[in-house]
């Protein structure tokens, strides 16, 4: 028996289907994207950064004028120091700026569905190379050609989930995100380019499928308050129309230390500010999964992570009260 496997990303605006792929299969795949696409820094090879380092990056956008560019530019050139330089790079130009050995910046989105047993949809931050071999043919560039290097997994809204499921729409996401993003400004970017570069530097493969607990600094929030953006309480799902919110005060009645929220704005003033060291909770979430974060403020470091996949849409209390117990 035989199942259609659908493949959707930002560089291909047409899908690709595989036909005939036995079911078994299809579900050991499925199961293999939704650990590696919903670790929120995925490092897909050992000794990665030997790769890159010696080339140029380039941070795809449809307008080089796209908002708040200049601010993304000037979090680009001051944390991303790991290549020899970085540049905003027009999608319509790409096709003729593909230099082997440069890495390249691009918001994309995956679906991954079945004929018969539904899918997911993901959306998150690819750092790849051009296959080498496809450039030196001359060849037009697909998406297929992509040798990723890392993902950085974001959440989006409602509507862009359901858009990318139901319709496969395309929605040419610029460095912005067209509005569509949750947890996505200068200051949040500024902490997934620190990880990210850590990462590399450690020279190994990296998700985060596995709890992750770091004692020493959870035992800085029985003290300090615990920070938390507007945007972890949205709400998404791949049949939910419009915007909703979960209830923060329900949300945080098992934690049992001090916290407050932020509007996004604020935390990303924070963040860059950087007057002093604290620790936010970064809510991740995709159409099947979700990832409950603390982020060191000043370093980018996550110092606290609990994975949930099957259904898990929303922030709840549990996420809380988990989070409380690994503080005491």
């Amino acid at each position: 028996m035989g199942s259609d496997f659908w493949y959707f990303s930002k560089h291909n605006k047409s899908l690709i289907m595989l036909h005939k792929i036995r079911i078994v299969s299809f579900l050991i795949l499925a199961a293999s994207f939704c650990s590696t696409v919903n670790a929120q820094v995925e490092i897909f090879s050992k000794n990665s950064l030997e790769k890159i380092k010696g080339g140029n990056t380039h941070v795809i956008v449809n307008d080089l004028s796209f908002n708040r560019s200049s601010e993304f530019y000037t979090i680009f050139k001051k944390y991303w120091t790991v290549t020899k330089s970085v540049e905003f790079l027009k999608a319509d130009d790409l096709q003729n700026n593909l230099v082997a050995g440069d890495t390249y910046f691009s918001l994309e989105n995956l679906l991954i569905t079945s004929d018969k047993y539904g899918g997911n949809s993901y959306f998150y931050l690819n750092l790849w190379m051009p296959d080498e071999k496809v450039l030196k043919k001359g060849r037009e560039f697909k998406i297929t050609n992509e040798i990723s290097i890392a993902h950085i997994q974001i959440s989006v809204d409602a509507k862009a989930t359901l858009d990318g499921y139901m319709s496969h729409k395309n929605y040419g996401f610029d460095f912005d995100g067209g509005g569509h993003i949750f947890n996505w400004n200068p200051g949040i970017l500024k902490n997934y380019l620190q990880q990210l570069s850590t990462l590399l530097q450690k020279g190994k493969k990296s998700d985060f499928r596995d709890d992750l607990a770091n004692k020493d600094q959870l035992h800085n929030l029985s003290s300090q308050t615990l920070y938390c953006s507007e945007d972890n309480f949205h709400k998404i799902g791949v049949f939910m129309r419009g915007n909703k919110n979960v209830d923060p005060n329900e949300v945080f009645e098992a934690y049992k230390y001090k916290y407050k929220i932020l509007k996004k704005d604020e935390l990303e003033d924070k963040i860059l500010a950087d007057e002093v060291q604290f620790f936010y909770l970064l809510f991740l979430r995709n159409s099947s999964s979700k990832m409950v974060a603390v982020v060191n403020s000043r370093t980018g470091e996550i110092i606290y992570n609990r994975y949930k996949s099957l259904m898990a849409f929303i922030l709840k209390s549990g996420d809380l009260k988990s989070l409380s117990k690994a503080i005491k």
